[in-house]
């Protein structure tokens, strides 16, 4: 038993040393590969939660991972730390922290040197570094310019960020540039102060440098002024063609106000020009007055423009315009109706009001052909009259243009024309009862 092992139990022992060598040789890669496709599947579902913006709940479920003793230094927590970092880095997160995202990735590098991971995320902070380092040559170029301005010296401010502007437009701080000019022109102090030019600065930092640090500032200072010049340009604009209309000049303030539609056809004072074009249509002074045309200008304020001031007042004449042009259109087809029933043409008049119905249903001057078309059916020379059929189209009336100026008349004759029936009836149950 305690002899010398035979060849044989040599050879097998020797095959056991090596199968265990070979295992234990191959599990390294093996388990390499099952932590990047663990980390892979987490970095996927957190991807997911991104672009739904979800990003509070996948910064949680991160955290979640890295404070769990038994996977804070185990796959997948480099996933996670590499999560967090995109996060943290991602434009459309409200939140985003660019010192956060750094100090994810530098942790990844530290606590998992050899992660599938770690070269991304060697790159990514080295972006970072860069952006940082633009962010704070940025804010010292804007501390220089903002002691230039409690100076008074506007002139030398603006030059040295035009010189910047010049020398490298494209990259940082050209933002922080951009950015103070924004808030040069925008200065009360400033004897050169122009909020269209201070507005045209902050939409061009947010166009040109979207990831700056300086571009969440600008966007709300745009919000600011773009308000206030909408507000003034407005103002100006009415005031002008107030002036042209009092003198009679309503072609001349027309013209303008196409002018304007044509130069900003979305962006104020348009709105103003579209109010002004709705209030001279409606104007009785106007030898073009039409008041469909006024009504319709209103109209496209009130969709192309729902947040002016003016929408409401707009909301308003186009209401009273509707009812005057249904009353205006609503008496022209009774008028021409007439001419029908002078001739006693009772046919043709029926036509007329059905063309009418087939052409506009659901806008007048229908209503005013429904009127007609009872009237018709009631006349006292039409051979064909039909109190029965009245009554329905009277009712047809009433149902389908309740605001129509001609409804009020249609409940009348409704009432009259129950009346009459009930009436009829009566007559008829005393005469069955005189039979027998």
């Amino acid at each position: 038993m305690g002899g010398k092992r035979t060849g044989t139990g040599q050879y097998l022992y020797r095959g056991i040393a090596c199968l265990t060598l070979a295992l234990l040789t191959a599990c390294a890669p093996l388990r390499t590969m099952l932590a990047e496709r663990e980390g892979q599947t987490h970095l996927r579902t957190m991807r997911q939660l991104a672009r739904q913006g979800h990003f509070e709940e996948l910064i949680r479920e991160n955290h979640r991972i890295l404070e769990q003793p038994q996977t804070a230094r185990t796959v997948p927590a480099d996933a996670a730390l590499f999560s967090l970092g995109l996060a943290y880095a991602d434009p459309s997160n409200p939140g985003r922290d660019y010192r956060m995202a750094r100090e994810q990735f530098t942790r990844l590098l530290y606590d998992f040197p050899f992660s599938p991971f770690a070269e991304d995320a060697r790159i990514w902070r080295g972006i970072l570094d860069n952006d940082l380092l633009d962010e704070r040559e940025g804010r010292a170029h804007l501390q220089r310019m903002q002691q230039l301005s409690q100076q008074g010296a506007f002139e030398a401010a603006e030059r040295e960020n035009r010189k910047i502007l010049t020398s490298s437009p494209a990259s940082p701080p050209a933002d922080a540039a951009l950015f103070s000019l924004g808030l040069l022109y925008a200065d009360p102090a400033n004897p050169r102060r122009d909020y269209r030019t201070a507005l045209d600065f902050f939409s061009r930092l947010m166009a040109d440098f979207p990831r700056s640090p300086f571009a969440e500032d600008g966007r709300i200072w745009d919000s600011i002024l773009e308000d206030d010049v909408a507000g003034r340009e407005r103002r100006a604009h009415l005031q002008r063609m107030r002036q042209l209309t009092r003198a009679g000049e309503f072609a001349a303030a027309v013209r303008e106000n196409r002018q304007v539609l044509a130069r900003t056809p979305k962006q104020p004072p348009a709105d103003a020009a579209l109010f002004s074009l709705g209030q001279i249509y409606a104007d009785h002074r106007n030898p073009e007055m039409d008041y469909a045309t006024a009504r319709d200008y209103f109209r496209q304020l009130i969709g192309e423009f729902p947040r002016t001031p003016l929408a409401e007042g707009a909301h308003i004449w186009a209401g009273m315009l509707e009812r005057q042009f249904a009353v205006q259109a609503g008496n022209s087809h009774l008028q021409r109706i007439q001419s029908f029933l002078r001739r006693e043409d009772f046919d043709g008049a029926l036509r007329e009001n059905q063309r009418v119905l087939s052409r506009t249903p659901k806008q007048p001057p229908a209503d005013a052909a429904l009127f007609s078309i009872g009237r018709i059916h009631l006349h006292y020379a039409n051979p064909k009259r039909d109190y029965k059929r009245a009554h329905a189209t009277f009712i047809r009336l009433k149902r389908e243009f309740p605001a129509s100026p001609f409804a009020e008349e249609a409940k009348s004759w409704i009432s009259l024309l129950e009346t009459l029936e009930q009436a009829l009836l009566v007559d008829v149950e005393i005469d069955r009862k005189q039979r027998h």
